[in-house]
């Protein structure tokens, strides 16, 4: 049998007490290990690029729901027919990846099933090709299906076209 144990409410007086004891303990200890100068915040902390790397790995696969602000709203109902005049009035972006080798990997039709496919969101795929910044050891490139002029981002992160 399981036994639950009720643990106390911590209140923000308490809060407000343990921050001040970590704070005085930082400043007369000023231990070497802690990075963080300010107790309770990780303000002024410079982390390098392999800590965004690290994080993205780590978030992938993962889904964030969010979370709905007035529940009492009625939806709309998006019939068939204006699902299709919104895809056809769309540009559609086509994601080639390649390796290192220049060797074409994946071509996707679209951004959203390459995010499906890698297990990322849609915004990390669009991220790629609006900063060129690129988390993996993949070549993207992007190209705009209404005539507009080729992507390409490297694993340097440098846009090359």
């Amino acid at each position: 049998m399981i036994e639950y144990i009720d643990l106390p409410v911590i209140t923000d007086k308490d809060k407000s007490i343990l921050l001040e004891r970590e704070q005085y303990y930082l400043n007369k200890i000023n231990p070497s290990l802690n990075i963080c100068k300010t107790a309770g915040s990780p303000l002024g902390i410079v982390r390098d690029k392999m800590f965004s790397v690290n994080v993205s790995k780590a978030k992938r696969g993962k889904l964030f729901v969010r979370s709905i602000r007035n529940v009492n709203t009625t939806h709309k109902v998006i019939t068939s027919e204006t699902r299709l005049k919104l895809s056809s009035s769309a540009e559609g972006i086509i994601v080639k990846i390649y390796d290192d080798s220049n060797n074409l990997l994946y071509k996707f039709p679209s951004m959203a099933s390459a995010a499906k496919h890698f297990g990322v969101s849609y915004k990390t795929i669009s991220r790629i090709l609006k900063t060129g910044i690129s988390y993996d050891n993949f070549v993207y490139k992007f190209e705009v299906i209404a005539g507009h002029p080729l992507t390409i981002v490297n694993k340097e992160n440098n846009y090359i076209l």
